[in-house]
């Protein structure tokens, strides 16, 4: 049983980068957030540049998603792998720090720690 709820976490994580992603195109903001302190301030070009790059967003989406396959089906690759989004989506967050929910801003952040102190 915790392994299928573990699975259903990562995977959910995983998918739950499709919101920062919509965030990043303008598509979907969850409340009063603005825009990310890196594209309003030293950018400058703004929602286009933002945009363009929010496209990595779907680095840690679809790695976590392989991660949760992985971690389901005992494959011995999965550790190694959910390395790789962790710290992409790591430093996404705080790229667009500002411009995300702070809650789920806060909440992916610890979810990502927690998966680099099982891993490692």
């Amino acid at each position: 049983m915790p392994r299928y709820l573990i699975t259903i976490a990562l995977f959910a994580h995983g998918v739950g980068h499709l919101f920062f992603l919509t965030n990043s195109w303008g598509i979907w903001k969850g409340g009063d957030e603005g825009r990310s302190w890196l594209f309003s301030g030293i950018l400058g070009p703004g929602q286009t540049v933002e945009g363009i790059l929010g496209l990595l967003w779907l680095i840690p989406l679809v790695g976590f998603v392989a991660v949760s396959w992985g971690y389901l089906t005992h494959q011995g690759w999965w550790p190694q792998l959910a390395l790789a989004p962790v710290v992409i989506s790591l430093a996404m967050i705080v790229l667009w720090w500002g411009g995300l929910v702070v809650g789920s801003a806060f909440f992916a952040l610890v979810f990502d720690l927690a998966v680099i102190a099982v891993v490692l």
